[in-house]
Parts: structure tokens; C-alpha cells; sequence
């Protein structure tokens, strides 16, 4: 097997037990917001260690990358959509990559089924993503009881998520002080693509797309 459809089975198996990672931004906070990638931008952003291998999160120009033993795995680039009321409704999703397979989301209204999030941090949207092989999931803002805390990937048709990702600082809320950086958490049968995904995701705040109204109100999202 060649090093390349190596990694192809590694990002498709399961990871075999849970995990955490703290997420150590590289970019200091006061360039996240007025830095933006481009076609010459070479950034660092963060470094986990997933399924004992080391995986390195870069902007390599416009996209952002992980990349594992030095081969670009996961690969995500923002995209925009508008909503009713042109720009002030625009809202990010991603254009993404698994080594040379297509992953596209796409900002769909949330159908609630079920009590798995408190009644102040409901959002009207969620991302539904498709990946390669007919796999599908969802990625949804989570938490409350004020504002949305976390994010969760869920496959399609599941309840529990199978990573969920904790925002730090939360968007919106007054900071209290010095707060803890974020966490990706995994399921056992969580795997190494879907971990990525959602860590490209965070890191490009494409969360602000589906945060709670009034949520993104007081990001300065929406008028």
C-alpha cells in the first residue's frame, strides 16, 4: 500500500477510543478577525495529535489545511451565501477536501426533533454536509442557556454527535477574564476526516453562519 492510500484508510477508520485536544490558536486573537487568508499567506494556526499521529493546521494561501506527515489531508476554503436581505444576510460554508474527494455544505433550517439543546441557544440553521462515499452529517451550534457554547457534528440520521467542539472564548458573550482555549472532543468511533473537518470549520469561524440570532447580533453579524 502506497503512503498516500495509507493515509486515505487512516482518515476513514475509526479512532478506536474517545480523545480530547486543546486548541492552541497560532494567530494571536487581535489578527483573527483582520487577517484574512491569501494567495501568499503561509500561517500556522494550531498542532493535535490525533490517532497518534501529529497533524499541523496551516494556512497554505487561500485554503487552510491539515496536513499529516507532511501530506495536505484535509483541505477547507471559505465560501458565502446570502439570505434574505442581500449582504447584511451573508453567512460563511466551506468548500472542502479530503485528499482529492469533494466535501460541500450547505446552510439548511433545523428541524427540531428532539430537547438536545436548551430553549435560549436554539438556532434556526444548520450545515448539512456531504462527503465522499454517500457519508453525510450535520454540524449544528449547540448549548445555552443564553448563547451557543459548542459546535456538533452529528452523522446523518444519529443522535449523539460524534465530535463536538467547545468555543472559547464564546461568540458574542462578554469575556470574564482570561478563558480557557477551545477543545475538540471525539468519540471512539469517531474518524481522523471528521475531526479535521470540524477543527478547519472552527478555526474559520464558519460557526457564525449558524449561531443563534441573537447570537450574531451581538457579533455585529446581522443588522
Amino acid at each position: 500500500m502506497s503512503a498516500h492510500d495509507d493515509l486515505r484508510a487512516w482518515l476513514w477508520a475509526p479512532l478506536g477510543e474517545p480523545g480530547l485536544a486543546a486548541m492552541v490558536d497560532g494567530l494571536p486573537p487581535i489578527e483573527r478577525h483582520a487577517s484574512r487568508p491569501g494567495p501568499l499567506r503561509q500561517q500556522h494556526r494550531c498542532s493535535l495529535t490525533l490517532g497518534g499521529r501529529a497533524v499541523s493546521v496551516d494556512w497554505r494561501g487561500v485554503p487552510m489545511v491539515a496536513s499529516v506527515d507532511g501530506e495536505a489531508a484535509v483541505a477547507s476554503e471559505l465560501c458565502h451565501g446570502t439570505g434574505p436581505g442581500g449582504i447584511v444576510w451573508s453567512y460563511p460554508v466551506s468548500s472542502a477536501t479530503v485528499l482529492d474527494e469533494p466535501v460541500t455544505t450547505e446552510r439548511a433550517e433545523l428541524r427540531r426533533t428532539g430537547l438536545r439543546r436548551l430553549p435560549g441557544a436554539a438556532s434556526p440553521w444548520l450545515l448539512a454536509v456531504e462527503g465522499p462515499g454517500g457519508r453525510a452529517w450535520t454540524w449544528e451550534a449547540a448549548g445555552g442557556p443564553v448563547f451557543a457554547d459548542r459546535v456538533e457534528l452529528r452523522r446523518s440520521g444519529e443522535q449523539d454527535p460524534v465530535v463536538t467542539h467547545l468555543l472559547r472564548p464564546v461568540p458574542g458573550r462578554p469575556r470574564g477574564g482570561d478563558e480557557a482555549e477551545g477543545r475538540v472532543i471525539w468519540t471512539a468511533d469517531a474518524v481522523p476526516a471528521e475531526v479535521l473537518l470540524d477543527v478547519l470549520w472552527v478555526l474559520q469561524e464558519v460557526w457564525s453562519g449558524i449561531l443563534p440570532k441573537a447570537q450574531r447580533v451581538a457579533r455585529a453579524d446581522v443588522l
